[in-house]
């Protein structure tokens, strides 16, 4: 966890990944748009992160690891495992599952209070989902540097 440099968030969908980048300090996430698929293969996906790593210069990635609530491990789980050890196979920088429970209800409930309309809410759900766990991940990293600087 003790990358600098920008952070890619990765929130994997059946059709669109979401995307979100910390800028070079890690204070903020914002979302990107996100990668649209025209079908179920993993290359595409694959080949969508190569290219945003590559695009935004980016020192590290953060795949959404949807646990279920009680943490274990489902079937999305086991799908962001996957595709995070095939990722680290083609990207030159680390690649972390990170835990994303809930986020797409709490991003949800988020576009929904700005008054988006359910069609803006389905076009920036999947980013702003990246967004919330790159907060959370940045947070933590503060955290542990606070730590570790205060001993």
């Amino acid at each position: 966890m003790g990358t600098a440099g920008r952070v890619l968030a990765v929130d994997l969908g059946a059709r669109r990944v979401g995307l979100a980048l910390s800028d070079e300090l890690g204070l903020l996430a914002t979302p990107k748009p996100p990668i649209v698929l025209s079908g179920p293969g993993e290359a595409e996906v694959v080949a969508g992160v190569e290219a945003a790593v590559q695009q935004f210069g980016a020192a590290a990635v953060l795949v959404g690891w949807p646990l279920n609530l009680n943490g274990s491990r489902g079937p999305m789980a086991e799908r962001a495992e996957h595709f995070a050890e095939v990722l680290r196979t083609k990207v030159s920088c680390p690649v972390v599952l990170f835990d994303e429970r809930l986020t797409s209800r709490e991003a949800e409930g988020r576009l929904l209070a700005q008054g988006m309309s359910r069609e803006r809410r389905r076009q920036h759900i999947d980013g702003a989902a990246a967004a919330l766990f790159l907060e959370a991940y940045l947070a933590q990293k503060r955290m542990k540097s606070n730590e570790s600087g205060t001993e």
